[in-house]
Order: structure tokens, then sequence, then C-alpha cells
């Protein structure tokens, strides 16, 4: 039965707390952990409305990207169109973007609507497993760069991060960029790579060789924090993380929020991770307990999510406050992203806990071991967050 505007119903829902309304502009994961997927279930579960516009669909699983189709980038800026034409949008996240001509059409969507929401971009070129998620190389970064500039908050990890400054001249400290160059087992030498191609290495060619890749990835992940680096050495490492954010912050005139976990040198092996958040020339860490699991297979795109979602709440009660309407250099300051950032990597974590358990659960057919205990359901791959850890 439909409710009618003056039924009882009708009525509840309008004296109830607000929905925020956020659209996220990112490719597929197939598997559903990562993307839209991760987009939608993030949104849904911090109790917002989320609306896609898909910019790729791709073949992938826990293990890697096996393909990906790219959408025509006027398609991408027509499923915009359709979405704000018709929703009270309150935030945009944006994730995998492909191509250079699709970021470009992104950018002069945005700048054509006739509203101000917060806009965070998580610049997802590779995924978790290594494997690129861009279109081209070196062609593709001036889209890039010009749609840097247009959003409010960028989250990348450490390698995106030094590919973000180098595609806009910033110098990288030698310490962060040998850092990264050991996770990722480049060469001496091989480790700055100008345009941004840090973060646009091509895939594997075949499943095999890819999965192997990623085996060997998480065992130099491990060996680092092995390393027992000294304090002396971390602190540098942290210092340069926050010098070169600072500077992209500067450069691009928007947020930084580098995302903590092992490929940006925050708790690698330690006891805790940390964002760190760069902006109006303040930079502030914001330090938290490091959840140890290997099923992180989402993380980047769902903690983007949650940040895009509590900025509009916040967003929503610095209207409350009276001033209104949005405007990142005057209603949004470095202490309401800061509030935001906190209140996203808190639950971002609360799902990454919560992974183990999901892997053990999903799935009704499985494989069990001899006294009949189902085994993980990832066991070569990187399993994703539990999104519904609350509601379970």
């Amino acid at each position: 039965m439909t409710s009618s505007p003056s039924s009882p119903k009708y009525v509840s829902a309008q004296l109830s707390s607000p929905i925020p309304v956020v659209l996220t502009i990112a490719g597929s994961d197939s598997s559903g952990g990562a993307g839209i997927q991760a987009d939608m279930k993030t949104i849904s579960a911090l109790g917002g409305f989320g609306c896609v516009a898909i910019t790729a669909v791709t073949a992938q699983n826990t293990r890697g990207v096996d393909g990906a189709q790219y959408m025509d980038p006027e398609f991408v800026a027509q499923q915009i169109q359709s979405v704000v034409d018709d929703y009270p949008i309150d935030a945009i996240k944006i994730g995998m973007v492909g191509r250079s001509s699709t970021a470009e059409t992104i950018t002069s969507t945005l700048k054509s609507l006739p509203f101000s929401v917060p806009v965070v971009w998580d610049p997802v070129m590779v995924a978790s497993s290594g494997s690129s998620l861009v279109e081209g190389n070196s062609e593709v970064i001036d889209g890039f760069v010009e749609l840097a500039r247009s959003v409010d908050a960028l989250t990348p990890n450490g390698r995106e991060l030094v590919g973000l400054c180098d595609m806009v001249d910033v110098p990288v400290p030698d310490v962060l960029r040998k850092h990264l160059a050991k996770l990722v087992g480049e060469a001496p030498g091989q480790e700055k790579q100008k345009s941004g191609s840090v973060i646009t290495e091509p895939d594997s060619n075949t499943t095999e060789e890819r999965n192997s890749a990623v085996d060997e990835g998480s065992s130099a992940t491990h060996e680092v924090g092995r390393d027992e680096t000294s304090t002396a050495e971390e602190k540098s490492l942290t210092s340069a993380i926050a010098e070169a954010a600072s500077s992209l912050a500067e450069a691009l005139k928007t947020v930084i929020v580098v995302t903590g976990g092992p490929d940006n040198g925050f708790g690698d092996d330690g006891p805790q991770v940390t964002e760190v958040v760069a902006d109006h020339g303040e930079t502030v860490f914001l330090s938290h307990d490091r959840v140890d699991t290997t099923n992180t297979h989402g993380t980047g795109c769902t903690f983007s999510s949650a940040l895009a979602t509590y900025a509009a709440r916040r967003a929503y009660e610095v209207e409350k406050d009276g001033l209104i309407g949005f405007d990142p250099t005057k209603n949004f300051a470095v202490d309401d992203w800061r509030a935001v950032v906190h209140d996203a990597a808190t639950w971002t974590r609360e799902a990454l806990a919560a992974a183990d358990t999901l892997d053990l659960a999903i799935g009704l057919h499985r494989n069990r071991d001899s006294n009949g205990t189902a085994e993980p359901a990832h066991i070569r791959g990187n399993a994703p967050l539990d999104h519904f850890w609350k509601y379970r």
C-alpha cells in the first residue's frame, strides 16, 4: 500500500532525521568488495542514501583485476546529470576514474553544478593487489591534475601521494621514495618516475603471474615491519609524509588526507596507524590502533565513502549553526576535516576488525577441514571488509 502525504507513515518520515544523499562516481567491482559496491554498502551502513555514476566495469576478485571496460565520458556525465536533476545531493565521492578524458568530463560536470557540496576523491589508480586501474600512462596526467584541483579532499595512500606530487612537480623527500620503493620491491634508482607513473603500474599478464605478485607483495610488506626501524627513522619518515602532504595541499589548494596503513610508512607491523591531514598550512596526525588482518579488499573505497558521508553530515550541522551554504574555504575548516577523518577512520577500523569473521562465515557451501570447520573463503586473496558488522 502506497502512503499518501496525509498518512501517519508519511508524517512520521517527515519528522525523522534527514538522510544524507551521497553520489559516488566510481568503477564497479564484480567481486562486490571494492568500488561502487563498497561505496554503497558504506553509505547505507552509515545511514545515508547512495546514488551512482559508473566510470568503469571491472572483472576482478580478491586476488586482482582481470580486466576493465571504461564507460564513455559523456555517458558518465549523463549519469551524474540524471542523478543531480532529481536528488538533493549532500556530498560526492569519486573513486576510480580510469581515463584522462573521463577525469576532464567529471571536472567540467562538477563545475557546472548549481550547488556546492563536499567532494572527496580517492585517487584510485592502483588496486590493493597492485593492478593498474588507469588506461595509458603519462598521457592521463593532465586530466587527473585538473580533477585533483577541483575537489575538496584527496585521500591518497603512500604511493598515490608520491605520484600526485610528481604530477604537479612537488618535491618528495628521498626518505619517502626509498621507503615506498622498498615496499614495492623496486631496484635502486627506479623509484623516482615522473608524471605519476609510480601509481600507474602495469598489470601482470596472466592471473597466475598476478597472484604470485600479490603473494610476494604481502611478504615484502611483512619484511619491512620486521626490519625494526629505529625511532629516529620512523620520525623521519613521518616528517617526510607530512612535508609531502603539506606541499601537495598547498599546490592543489585542497585538503590532503594520507590514509593509514603499511604502504604509507605508518604501523607496518606496529600497534598503530596514522592518518595525516594537511590543509591551509596546518598538518595534524590522527593515530589509532592497527587492525591485524590481511582482509583489506576495498579499504580505501570504504574510508573515502565514509569520509564523504560524514562530511555531508558535518556540512549540514554547519548550515544549522547559521553558515548557510557549503563553502570549503570558509565554512569547513581543518578542524572539521579532522573530525570527519577521525569518524571515518574509526568506522572503517570497525569494518576491518570484522573482516576475518565475515570471511569465515560467508558461503553456504564451503570447504571444510577434517573436523568440519569452515576454512576462510578467500585463501589466496584479500577478503573484503564487513560493512554491516553492526547489524549482524
